[in-house]
């Protein structure tokens, strides 16, 4: 049985002029040789009832016919190419070419979007993943497998559908990605890393942790001649919470230190967001940034770039993860020492950005449960916030003598005014 006669009309076809005559002589061709191949699949599905006989059909080459069958228009030689398929896939030496078949059949269909859409209805994407992972699976199934789906991500109906189906983890690609990435120093690859990392579970993240010291490594390696590299770098180390930064903190930190003060620009976020995570680790690592001197740096970045709002957020990001996440050691430093990093916090208060601020309260509530004085202070700042107009004209005309506390300190102490600074709420 051979298909090849209508490949060779159709070709004569797009040589002869376009004349009703000619179309209707290729229509008539093909319409009797549908029904002698509808005539020959008959006989050769009777004959198939003996085991042997299908065995042999299907040695030489039965299936990818059937398939390429699958093409015509005539709907009784389609239902009898489709049971015949499904009578083969009864066996199990038969699901292998047939399921290949298959496949390639569904890649030539997926280059139209209503086949498209219909094989997303159908719930193909996660079954085109299972056959992924599938252990001994065809080699030669995966390129049409991946082709599939990638025409199936063109459409954004068939998008929110891939999130869910575990495909960024398919047999470690995840860490071959960084592999190459970190091999060519390509920042986009490491992009692409640390955005699947981002919304993935445990298993993206313990394979970026297994890697962290090779990151580490290329970071201080690429800073002064890739620095879209090394921002992707420091990004994707951000990115690990609780990881491995202890010993790696002997390396890191000196390096950090010097890149805050004469690095590039777009680093500075990025080296602050990993300076939080680090702190974020354990007490034993935001000891080792207090004691680097890695606070009064972020403090002079404070004061130098205090109108660039997202690096005034990682800044403080990073003071409020020593405060809470820490011992008391590293708090004693903060509030005692000369870093005035509660005073920084307290004027970042009510930031024009709001989530700065809530940061900052969040950090200060945290010292005003350890520290009294802090808590006044901080009771005192959000009483003359809230009611900033009425202390106005309560205090127009009386300018208060140096020797004073404070202009709130007499509404601080009057009970029928606050009755319950605790009660004070936050920004």
């Amino acid at each position: 049985m051979n298909c090849d006669g209508t490949a060779h009309w159709k070709e004569e076809l797009s040589r002869t002029p376009d004349d009703e005559r000619s179309r209707r002589k290729f229509v008539g061709l093909t319409r009797r040789q549908d029904q002698l191949l509808r005539v020959c699949l008959y006989l050769l599905l009777n004959v198939a009832e003996e085991a042997r006989s299908e065995i042999k059909m299907v040695n030489r080459g039965l299936v990818p016919m059937l398939v390429e069958c699958l093409d015509r228009e005539q709907t009784d030689l389609l239902l009898l190419a489709v049971c015949f398929l499904k009578k083969l896939s009864i066996y199990y030496e038969n699901q292998e070419p047939l399921a290949s078949a298959v496949l390639r059949l569904l890649l030539n269909l997926s280059f139209d979007r209503s086949h498209r859409a219909a094989m997303s209805a159908a719930g193909l994407i996660p079954k085109l993943v299972q056959l992924l992972v599938k252990e001994g699976r065809a080699a030669s199934d995966e390129t049409p497998a991946l082709c599939i789906l990638y025409h199936l991500s063109l459409d954004d109906r068939c998008k929110s559908q891939f999130p869910y189906t575990g495909l960024h983890a398919v047999a470690g690609a995840l860490e071959k990605l960084l592999e190459r990435a970190l091999r060519d120093a390509d920042a986009l690859y490491l992009r692409l890393v640390r955005t699947v990392a981002q919304h993935s579970g445990a298993a993206c993240g313990a394979a970026l942790a297994s890697n962290a010291e090779a990151l580490c490594t290329a970071l201080l390696q690429h800073s002064s001649t890739e620095s879209d590299f090394a921002v992707e770098c420091a990004s994707t180390l951000a990115q690990l919470e609780g990881g491995p930064f202890g010993k790696l903190l002997d390396r890191l930190l000196p390096w950090i230190r010097s890149r805050l003060a004469e690095g590039p620009d777009e680093l500075l976020v990025p080296l602050v967001q990993l300076v939080a995570t680090v702190a974020r680790s354990n007490e034993t690592c935001a000891r080792a940034i207090v004691q680097q001197g890695l606070v009064v740096d972020l403090t002079g970045l404070l004061r130098a770039r205090q109108e660039d709002d997202q690096l005034v957020l990682q800044v403080a990001y990073v003071f409020d993860a020593l405060i809470a996440s820490s011992g008391t050691a590293v708090r004693e430093t903060l509030v005692r020492g000369a870093q005035e990093v509660p005073a920084y916090l307290l004027d970042l208060l009510h930031d024009r950005n709001a989530e700065v601020g809530r940061v900052c309260s969040h950090a200060l509530s945290v010292l005003a449960h350890y520290y009294p004085e802090w808590d006044r202070r901080l009771r005192e700042a959000r009483f003359c916030w809230h009611n900033a107009q009425w202390l106005a004209v309560v205090q127009s005309g009386e300018a208060p003598e140096e020797h004073e506390e404070g202009p709130c300190e007499q509404f601080l102490d009057r009970s029928d005014l606050l009755s319950n600074g605790s009660a004070a709420s936050d920004p």
